[in-house]
């Protein structure tokens, strides 16, 4: 699975864990989000529930899985930072 927002999202907490699990020791995780995965339905996109399925989930249960996703890269002493400042560490 590819660690990503809608995969969380989708996932909940105890799919963020599993998937967490499986990056935590990598040199670098690479999360992607998007804007998606911080709205719902209630957000005026309930057309797209057919097509995109995290859309369903509600916004409050899409941030509790992804504070369980950056609870557990924190403990586990990753940063945080944007992708062109880690491209810029990386080509160092």
């Amino acid at each position: 699975m590819p660690y990503i927002g809608t995969a969380l999202v989708l996932g909940g907490p105890r799919g963020v864990r599993w998937l967490t699990r499986d990056v935590i020791g990598e040199r670098f995780v690479n999360l992607e989000l998007h804007g998606m995965d911080v709205l719902d339905a209630g957000d005026g996109l309930d057309a797209l529930s057919r097509h995109q399925l995290d859309v369903r989930v509600p916004v409050d249960r899409k941030l509790e899985a992804l504070s369980v996703a950056f609870e557990a890269l924190r403990r586990a002493d990753y940063g945080f930072v944007r992708l062109g400042e880690a491209a810029e560490r990386v080509a160092v």
